[in-house]
């Protein structure tokens, strides 16, 4: 039922895994270079793949069976022929383990399946030289990427996304959450240093909180939102698209009964009902996002932002609450130490008053 660590990697380029096997042991193939193609027969068994048993294979894609449920830790770390994962229809695949997809840096294209719950710790995470991973605008900053994924499509059935889960994947770009995502947690520094992703990142309703530096230095990154509906009008909103998305969702918006016109110095904007559950944004967590801005619209539900949150985001010149009609202060909200510092917001950091 189960293979063991094979310590003679024989010299064929390519591994067949019988449908009987439900088990592949640690180290079971590691380090065989030789290998660049690994298949499963028809109607496999597999249901765990466990810690480094594919690490430094040759391995040039592959297609996992439906009943794989667990990869283990760093299962296909340093796989640098890797471009190319993807899951059979109705894949039972709930975790990705440790470091599992570390430092494959020409894997740029995997398939995030519906059922997945965990994103477990570094999987994604690229290695970072000294001067990759200077701030930028440092001295020595080298402007290659290390590589990585290019895009993230995440399912609704995610509910966490580990520790530096992406961190230094300087090649993504896009990060997307299904309708209905059930994401809870973003760990810290899961995306640091992912310095192309961008220009908008628009995180789920049921986020509770972001880690401390989760996306710090995400120097392309211009707009982030935090609730699923709230601001959808006004100045510098991507107007009909977002609206529409809000009439659909929320019922409010453009048709809606449930709208309500707030005057700010921005503009008159149209506010719903906002549906977030962000309690907690994490210290340094935007720190370094130098293009974020020029408004940041803060879900009601928030109630701690940490210290240098959004340190250094000079194109951040307002703050907004999202669902609240008039807002002279926000009950409980918790702003660290230099939060805003080095940022354009200027004056006391409270919400925009109510205006008759």
């Amino acid at each position: 039922d189960g293979l063991e660590r094979n310590d003679n990697c024989g010299s064929s380029d390519s591994l067949f895994i019988p449908a009987s096997v439900k088990n592949i042991s640690e180290l079971a193939f590691a380090f065989c270079f030789n290998i660049n193609t690994i298949t499963f027969e028809e109607d496999s068994e597999l249901s765990f793949i466990g810690p480094r048993a594919f690490e430094r294979t040759g391995v040039e894609a592959i297609h996992f069976p439906a009943k794989l449920e667990s990869l283990g830790a760093n299962a296909f770390e340093q796989c640098d022929a890797l471009t190319s994962v993807t899951f059979a229809e109705d894949s039972a695949l709930q975790t990705l383990g440790y470091k599992a997809f570390a430092d494959c840096g020409n894997l740029t294209s995997f398939e995030f399946v519906e059922g997945l719950k965990s994103i477990g710790e570094q999987v994604f995470r690229m290695e970072c030289s000294n001067s990759t991973c200077l701030p930028p605008g440092s001295p020595g900053r080298r402007d290659a990427s290390p590589g990585g994924l290019t895009a993230a499509a995440l399912p609704a059935s995610l509910v966490s996304i580990g520790v530096e889960a992406f961190k230094n994947c300087e090649d993504l770009k896009n990060v997307t959450f299904a309708a209905g995502s059930n994401l809870e947690s973003i760990g810290q520094e899961a995306f640091e240093y992912c310095v192309t992703l961008g220009p908008t990142v628009d995180l789920p309703g049921k986020l509770t909180s972001i880690g401390d530096q989760a996306f710090k230095d995400c120097e392309a990154l211009e707009t982030v939102t935090f609730a699923e509906c709230g601001f959808c009008g006004g100045s510098g909103d991507s107007g009909e698209t977002k609206a529409a998305i809000c009439d659909r969702d929320c019922g409010c918006c453009s048709t809606g009964p449930n709208c309500a016109e707030v005057p700010t110095p921005l503009s008159r904007s149209t506010v719903c009902p906002a549906r977030s559950n962000l309690t907690s944004i994490g210290d340094e967590a935007f720190q370094n996002c130098v293009t974020l801005g020029p408004t940041v619209w803060f879900p009601a539900s928030l109630t701690s932002i940490g210290e240098r949150a959004f340190q250094d985001c000079v194109d951040l010149t307002n703050i907004a609450f999202d669902g609240l009609a008039c807002y002279p202060v926000v009950p409980g909200l918790t702003i660290g130490n230099d939060a805003f510092d080095g940022s354009g917001v200027q004056g006391e950091l409270l919400p925009y008053e109510c205006y008759d």
